[in-house]
């Protein structure tokens, strides 16, 4: 048997290199050979960090007998879903037609032109109740295939049609006046009064939503939706979704209390709740998020980062074959961490983090904060002390795939935490961030200048270049206030790379203000992807908008009023079209609240003048979480009109409309 993923560069098709199923990766190549052969297609879809899929792979891919059902009859296809997002995006829409429900794995059963007939996620080894095992589902799917030929190719047309439903553009119905408020009014409807969040169990940190609430809260200085984003922060920083010891989010509860998580910790879920927790921050002083922000920072420095400068995509749910292993405590684990000697302190830690004796028999407890300690200096020393212990023991693995929209995420992340929070950090997040955004530039292209999902990858996805630009121009004004005319100059470069090729090869150029997901069309489904609905991230078309509009204020300063008024009609023009998706599902639209209220505040741009620390200092406070403090006399930005005096001095525009020249 050939094995043909052996020399791929995805963590997750390396982990099956050694499967006895004779999988291929996606490509014509496959699909073709099912045509010759006359099999259907089996469309295997999951990533490295994903608990279920290490599960399926070893009841099921690693089984000899059923990997023999499967080499048998079907052309067997191994995705990674973090390297195809589009082949991902098209075949979940498929998943969920076909069996009422989404997630991953992802089994997907297909003719050999790729339209599905037959999908459903997580499959047992053996029948259970309620559900076939894989052996059975296989030789059924082959049954169908030989002798009902006719339903397949009828559910295959249906299926293949709605694909394409979900590759046209969306019904343009204006974004109308209020439709924001009824995007919040409906939140406030599916809140979780008691544990936060909306909506119940599984429950997952709302990250974009969180954040354009807190922007609604700045702009129009309603308290009661500060509160709603402070209900929600509060119980997910508290929980078990919080690693209080390391730091950082697991991916999302079993529970709705946020106490026992899913332990996999994704990349960019850290990287947008950082946004939303420095921003919640800054909007109300509230300390538990400032605290909780700068450990996810710390958490993304030193467990994601790669030694290139670039982030790693994720940690693995389970520790050698176990689920969580790392992230359980029991007393005897605290004492062995804490050394002879301290009772009093395994006595006091346990109280507080809710280290039960009872949780043994499940491998331990999931620590969450139960109550706040009442000497803050004493848990700090101690978290540290069973952090350093932990880095002892065995470590869960670590994807090391690293796609534009991820690190870029990250570069947006640390920049506005960096500016957003005081910290004794500030200048190694910022010089994280510097680093990872120059690594983007220097290894995520092709030889033609195009960039890049991944190092020698396929072509960035609008999500991609949109982080791209956001990072881009956030880095820009941040580099700009310490007198980077280096980085500023190469940031502002980047930026323009990034929004000219969305321009150029993800506009659809008969549905203004709509845009492709994929910049070409996806081999064998000879489709283009493009989802206006937040997932488990915003949706690339409303980070677009907000990079088109941050880009605007950025480039702006510069005097290329041009480029930031093209830039701005360009997300004008996004948000204009898209009403219906806001409205349609306000829960999927957390990514259109933050386009739209960065919007309507302007965006709020401070040019200062001699941009000294304490003066940047100053005015941080004054200004909204997502305004753009650029510093002037770096050769790039300047004021327009009179300084008064030598001293610091800022000018304040918002909507292409500059206020006076002021001292500060």
């Amino acid at each position: 048997m050939v094995n043909r993923l052996r020399g791929s560069d995805s963590t997750y098709l390396l982990q099956h290199a050694g499967d006895p199923v004779d999988w291929w990766p996606f490509g014509p190549e496959a699909f073709a050979e099912a045509a010759r052969r006359d099999v259907p297609v089996l469309v295997s879809i999951g990533y490295a960090a994903c608990h279920w899929c290490h599960v399926m792979a070893r009841e099921s891919f690693s089984d000899p007998v059923i990997a023999e059902l499967l080499n048998e009859h079907a052309v067997c296809v191994k995705v990674d879903r973090e390297q195809c997002p589009d082949v991902d995006a098209l075949y979940m829409q498929a998943t969920i037609a076909l069996s009422g429900h989404g997630g991953w794995p992802m089994t997907v059963f297909t003719d050999p032109t790729g339209r599905p007939f037959y999908a459903d996620t997580y499959v047992p080894p053996e029948d259970r109740p309620g559900r076939p095992g894989l052996p059975r589902l296989i030789r059924a799917v082959d049954e169908t295939w030989r002798n009902r030929r006719g339903e397949v190719v009828d559910m295959g047309e249906k299926v293949r049609g709605m694909m394409e439903l979900h590759s046209a553009p969306v019904r343009p119905v204006p974004t109308v006046d209020g439709i924001f408020d009824r995007v919040t009014s409906a939140l406030r409807d599916a809140e979780d009064p008691v544990h936060g969040g909306f909506g119940g169990a599984p429950k997952f940190p709302p990250s974009a939503t969180l954040l354009g609430l807190t922007r609604r809260a700045e702009r129009t200085g309603n308290d009661r939706v500060h509160a709603l984003v402070g209900r929600t922060v509060e119980s997910m920083v508290r929980g078990g979704i919080f690693d209080q010891i390391g730091g950082g989010f697991a991916r999302y509860t079993v529970d709705a209390a946020w106490r026992t998580p899913h332990f996999e910790k994704m990349l960019d879920d850290n990287a947008l709740l950082l946004r939303s927790l420095s921003a919640h921050a800054h909007a109300t002083g509230d300390p538990l998020a400032a605290r909780a922000a700068r450990q996810t920072a710390e958490f993304l420095c030193s467990r994601l980062r790669r030694e290139d400068g670039l982030f790693a995509t994720s940690l693995d749910a389970d520790t050698e074959g176990v689920e969580g292993a790392t992230y359980r405590y029991t007393r005897e684990r605290v004492s062995t961490a804490l050394g002879p000697g301290a009772e009093a302190d395994v006595d006091w830690i346990c109280s507080v983090l809710g280290i039960d004796e009872a949780d043994a028999e499940a491998g331990g407890s999931v620590p969450g904060l139960r109550r706040d300690p009442e000497d803050l200096g004493r848990f700090l020393w101690i978290r540290d002390r069973l952090a350093e212990a932990r880095d002892r023991d065995p470590q869960p693995g670590r994807d090391e795939t690293a796609t534009t929209a991820g690190t870029a995420m990250v570069v947006t992340a640390l920049t506005e935490a960096a500016d957003l929070l005081s910290g004794q950090n500030v200048s190694a997040v910022r010089g994280s961030a510097t680093d990872a955004l120059r690594a983007l530039d220097r290894l995520h292209r092709a030889p033609d200048g195009v960039l890049l999902r991944f190092r020698n990858g396929s072509h960035a996805s609008l999500a991609d270049l949109a982080w791209l630009g956001v990072a881009a121009a956030r880095t820009a004004a941040a580099a700009s206030c310490t007198g980077d005319t280096d980085t500023t100059t190469d940031c502002l470069r980047i930026l323009r790379d990034a929004l000219g090729q969305i321009e150029d090869r993800h506009a659809d150029p008969d549905n203004p203000g709509t845009y492709f997901d994929s910049g070409t069309a996806i081999p064998v489904l000879g489709l283009r992807a493009r989802d206006p609905f937040d997932t488990a991230v915003p949706a690339g078309v409303a980070v677009a908008g907000e990079a088109f509009l941050t880009g605007a204020a950025v480039v702006g300063a510069t005097g290329d009023t041009d480029t930031a008024d093209r830039w701005a009609d360009r997300a004008r023009e996004i948000l204009a079209v898209h009403g219906e998706v806001a409205g349609a599902r306000p829960l999927q639209a957390g990514g259109w609240l933050c386009l739209g209220e960065i919007a309507a505040a302007g965006p709020t741009r401070a040019v200062v003048t001699h941009p000294a620390p304490d003066a940047l200092g100053r005015l941080r406070p004054q200004l909204d979480s997502a305004a753009v403090i650029l510093g002037a006399g770096s050769g790039c930005f300047e004021v327009e009109g009179p300084e008064p005096g030598d001293g610091p001095a800022v000018q304040i525009c918002r909507d292409g409309a500059c206020g006076r020249v002021v001292p500060l």
